[in-house]
C-alpha cells in the first residue's frame, strides 16, 4: 500500500449509508481508495477528478455482501452469477440516491467486466480494484503494475484486462451481453482462450502513433459521443472522456497541445472535422472533439 500519509479525510467520499458490506470488504475498499488517491496525487489530477475516482471506489462494492433478494431488486436485468450482480446493483442504487455522473455510474456498474466507453474513472477503478495490495495472489507482479500505472496507464490497463478476461473464461462464467456485443463477428467459432481474449479485450491503443482526446456531443442525437468513442478507439486513439457540448453544425477538433498532427489522425478516423488551435494544457489532452451535425457514422457499432 502506498505510504503517502493519506488520512481518512483525504479519502472522502466514504461508504454510502445503504451499503451492505462485511468488515473485510470495507477494508478492501479502503485499500482501493488509498491506491486510487495515491495515483491521483502522482498524476497531478485536479481535486474534482480525484473526487470522481473516489466516489466510484466507495460505491463499487457497496452491495457486494447484500442478500440475493436485494441484488435481484436492484439488478433484475443482469444475467450471470451473483458475483457479477453487485456492480449493476450498486450503480442502480447510487443513481436512485442521486448520483448523476455517468462516468462514475458506468465505472461502478461494469467494474467486474469492463466497458469500452469508460473514461478515466472506470479505468482507475478497474485497475485499483485488481491491484490493491491486500489481495493474496501474484503480489510482486501486481505491485509492479501498481507502481507503473501513473506513467503507463494504457499498458497496465491492457495487462489487467487480459488477465481478468482469461480468468472469466477459465471460470466458465457466462459473458455479459456487453462483452458478447463487443466481440467482433466471426465466421467460425473460436476455440482457444487467447483468441477469445483478443476479441473481447477493449480496443486500447497499441504502439502506433496515437492521440489523447475527449469527445463531446454537440448535437441533439443521443449517444453520438459514445459511438464516436468506439470508432476512435477502433483506430487506436485514446479517448479518456466523453460528454455533451453546446450545439454546433460542423465537427470541430480543438488542438489542446502540440501541433495539428494528432488532430489530423482524429479527423481521418472520424471522416470529418475542422481543426482549430485552442491550447489548454490543463486538460492533459491532445485534442477536444466536438461532434457536429456533419458527423454521420456508418459503422455497425452496438449502442
Amino acid at each position: 500500500m502506498p505510504d503517502d500519509g493519506l488520512t481518512s479525510s483525504a479519502l472522502r467520499p466514504s461508504l454510502p449509508a445503504w451499503a451492505e458490506m462485511s468488515p473485510e470488504r470495507v477494508e478492501h475498499v479502503r485499500r482501493v481508495a488509498e491506491l486510487a488517491a495515491h495515483w491521483a496525487e502522482a498524476m497531478g489530477v485536479p481535486d474534482s477528478e480525484r473526487n470522481r475516482w473516489l466516489r466510484a471506489v466507495w460505491l463499487h462494492d457497496a452491495l457486494r455482501d447484500a442478500a440475493p433478494a436485494t441484488l435481484a431488486e436492484w439488478a433484475s436485468a443482469t444475467a450471470g452469477p451473483a458475483e457479477l450482480k453487485h456492480g449493476p446493483a450498486s450503480a442502480a442504487r447510487a443513481k436512485a440516491e442521486g448520483e448523476t455522473d455517468r462516468g462514475v455510474l458506468d465505472a461502478v456498474r461494469y467494474h467486474s467486466v469492463g466497458l469500452p466507453e469508460w473514461d478515466m474513472v472506470g479505468r482507475v477503478l478497474y485497475c485499483a480494484d485488481y491491484l490493491e495490495p491486500g489481495r493474496p495472489f501474484d503480489q510482486e507482479h501486481r505491485a509492479e503494475l501498481a507502481s507503473e500505472f501513473p506513467r503507463r496507464t494504457r499498458h497496465v490497463l491492457r495487462e489487467i484486462a487480459r488477465t481478468r478476461l482469461l480468468h472469466v473464461i477459465a471460470s466458465d462464467w457466462p459473458l455479459m451481453e456487453l462483452m458478447r456485443a463487443s466481440a467482433a463477428p466471426a465466421a467460425a467459432p473460436k476455440t482457444t482462450a487467447s483468441r477469445a481474449v483478443g476479441e473481447l479485450a477493449w480496443p486500447i491503443p497499441d504502439g502506433r502513433e496515437t492521440a489523447v482526446v475527449e469527445v463531446l456531443n454537440g448535437t441533439s442525437q443521443s449517444g453520438l459521443a459514445r459511438t464516436a468513442t468506439r470508432l476512435l478507439r477502433s483506430h487506436g486513439i485514446d479517448v479518456t472522456a466523453y460528454g455533451n457540448a453546446d450545439s454546433v453544425a460542423r465537427t470541430t477538433l480543438l488542438v489542446r497541445r502540440g501541433d495539428e498532427r494528432r488532430a489530423r489522425l482524429v479527423a481521418r478516423a472520424l471522416g470529418v472535422g475542422e481543426i482549430r488551435e485552442q491550447p489548454d494544457s490543463s486538460r492533459r489532452l491532445d485534442v477536444t472533439v466536438i461532434l457536429g451535425q456533419d458527423f454521420r457514422p456508418e459503422l455497425p457499432l452496438h449502442p
